[in-house]
């Protein structure tokens, strides 16, 4: 779904998953045809992957250099409605 050096978030398995270089957060089902609010935040040493505007799962993680460029939609067939990235944690 969405990916910017060694942070990316995507559908596997039927499931919605955040991975941070060597780290892996998975979430919950997403079944096929819904739409899911999806978003993680990294600070504080860890990352926080949220489902439907509720963390659903977390790691103990550094905060690495997040840059180079964007890549959305993948090998994602479907719609991406917003994407929005920001520098702080929200």
């Amino acid at each position: 779904l969405w990916q910017q050096g060694p942070l990316s978030l995507a559908l596997a398995g039927g499931k919605l998953v955040a991975r941070l270089s060597n780290r892996e957060i998975a979430g919950q089902d997403v079944a096929p045809g819904t739409w899911v609010h999806a978003a993680v935040t990294l600070g504080g040493g860890k990352a926080v992957l949220y489902q439907g505007g509720a963390a659903v799962a977390q790691v103990e993680a550094a905060t690495p250099a997040i840059d180079g460029p964007v890549r959305i939609g993948e090998g994602f067939s479907g719609q991406v409605d917003e994407v929005s990235v920001a520098g702080t944690v929200r």
